[in-house]
């Protein structure tokens, strides 16, 4: 029974493992800020959408 379930787990992870990351219709340029807060903690700083990956929407 574990051996089943296992070979389920296992062609679904190979599944998700190789799925394309780059869908054309839904890709947005973002580009974020994050800082450091004395005590370590990461910080949120900005969220800015950009134009796209052009030198000049950055």
């Amino acid at each position: 029974m574990v051996s089943r379930a296992w070979r389920k787990v296992r062609g679904t992870r190979e599944v998700w493992r190789n799925r394309s990351l780059v869908r054309e219709e839904i890709v947005h340029s973002v580009l974020v800020a994050i800082g450091v807060r004395r005590e370590g903690r990461k910080a949120l700083l900005a969220v800015q959408p950009m134009a796209g990956e052009s030198m000049a929407a950055w």
